[in-house]
């Protein structure tokens, strides 16, 4: 599974921040790869946060089975970097 998010982190965050940096970088911004990612991190995280206050709204509004749903989904993309730390980290640790 550890593989999977490999393939997923190299080809959909690395490749994408690695070519904003270097574009950044070539129009006069001083910018680094580790800033494009923390930038992208803080993205990912205020899109989790939206996705939870929807639920929230969905709820206060009586709406239980879209709250759930966008609950849900907030819960996942907030699982979905955890368990690519974790089974990146095991992949290194486990690695001979």
């Amino acid at each position: 599974m550890g593989v999977f998010f490999g393939f997923g982190v190299a080809f959909f965050v690395a490749a994408p921040s690695w070519a904003l940096s270097a574009a950044l970088q070539h129009n006069g911004v001083a910018v680094s790869f580790a800033e494009v990612m923390i930038g992208l991190a803080i993205v990912y995280g205020l899109i989790v946060c939206a996705l939870a206050l929807s639920g929230f709204i969905a709820f206060a509004r009586g709406r239980l089975d879209r709250g759930r749903l966008w609950l849900a989904k907030a819960a996942l993309f907030a699982a979905l970097p955890l368990m690519a730390f974790f089974s990146l980290n095991a992949m290194q640790a486990a690695w001979p």
